[in-house]
């Protein structure tokens, strides 16, 4: 997925899933920089400099891998997993055979 799909949701001052309500400007402008770069390596690379300026104010601490495990039925498919944030399971994508 294209970074600024979950990047600006969960970063972003005004993120939909800022639900701690943490804001850092400078990773705020990165992202803003990085969505009408030019090219793709410049915006990866603004999209990566975000990501480090959230994770050096130390804002969310992981404390664990937990590992997703899900048993299904051989006939379904469509299966994708989203990472853990307040979903897992994209339930929609889900098809019977």
């Amino acid at each position: 997925a294209h970074p600024d799909t979950w990047a600006r949701l969960l970063w972003n001052t005004n993120g939909g899933l800022n639900l701690l309500g943490y804001s850092v400007p400078a990773s705020d402008k990165a992202m803003n920089q990085a969505v009408v770069a030019r090219s793709k390596s410049r915006a990866d690379a603004l999209y990566a400099r975000a990501g480090e300026l959230m994770s050096d104010q130390r804002l969310i601490v992981m404390l664990s891998d937990a590992q997703d495990l899900f048993a299904v039925r051989t006939d379904i498919t469509g299966l994708e997993h989203v990472p853990e944030y307040i979903w897992t399971l994209n339930l929609a994508s889900l098809r019977r055979t």
